[in-house]
């Protein structure tokens, strides 16, 4: 049912109680009324290959028919993490930027840089090589991590389209490939979150040069230059 005014009064349309109402075997059910086995308030149902679905405002998803097997039920574990060992680099780059909440994003993805969120309730965004990436998913998998904390992906990280100021951190490695430019600069530090973002680059004397006179030439507000050991804020 939609509500809303219009001109001297408010006005309804639509028939009430259709939304929480569903058509199983040439009669409608109301769900809204609870259903035998489900807890709490149903969000939405679904009739398919002969069994009901119901999933419930609390995110749970229930399938009702005929049993067919043993239901195994699998408890969450969200205190998980993955092993990785004490970087110093990643230790003295958290230390600079205080990256504990928020989204990081690694461009050049390697093994080290998921410690960057291994204590923390930040989440991590990877780009790298495939057969870096594809290795880690698989350590990721067996360890139960989830995409949820760490999304990987593929690709030349210019060219990807990445969201603008979403990253507290972002970590360019010299692995990326990047060749750094006023324009390339650009299309990375878009996607820096303003008021307290931090864009850290990593790597030999020279690629730290280059990103230095990028951001020079590019004359960015706000932005200021800093140095830490082995890598450029």
């Amino acid at each position: 049912v939609n509500t809303r005014r219009h001109e001297d009064r408010i006005r309804s349309s639509g028939q009430p109680g259709i939304r929480s109402t569903i058509e199983m075997g040439g009669q409608d059910f109301h769900f809204s009324k609870g259903i035998t086995g489900v807890d709490g308030m149903i969000h939405q149902t679904l009739v398919a290959n002969g069994r009901l679905y119901a999933v419930t405002m609390d995110g749970e998803i229930h399938c009702l028919g005929t049993p067919t097997g043993t239901a195994k039920i699998h408890q969450p574990n969200p205190n998980r993490s993955p092993s990785v060992g004490k970087n110093v680099l990643v230790a003295d780059i958290l230390n600079a930027t205080q990256f504990r909440q928020g989204y990081g994003l690694v461009l050049g993805m390697s093994e080290k840089w998921l410690g960057l969120v291994k204590n923390s309730s930040a989440r991590l965004v990877g780009i790298g090589l495939p057969d870096t990436v594809n290795a880690l998913r698989k350590k990721l998998n067996e360890s139960g991590f989830t995409a949820e904390k760490v999304g990987l992906l593929t690709g030349n990280p210019i060219d990807l389209g990445l969201p603008r100021y979403f990253a507290n951190l972002i970590v360019a490695d010299v692995t990326s490939g990047i060749t750094w430019t006023q324009e390339s600069l650009t299309e990375v530090y878009v996607s820096l979150r303003p008021y307290g973002g931090s864009l850290c680059v990593p790597g030999p004397t020279p690629y730290r040069a280059a990103f230095r006179a990028a951001v020079k030439a590019s004359k960015l507000l706000g932005a200021r230059l800093s140095e830490g050991k082995g890598f450029t804020l």
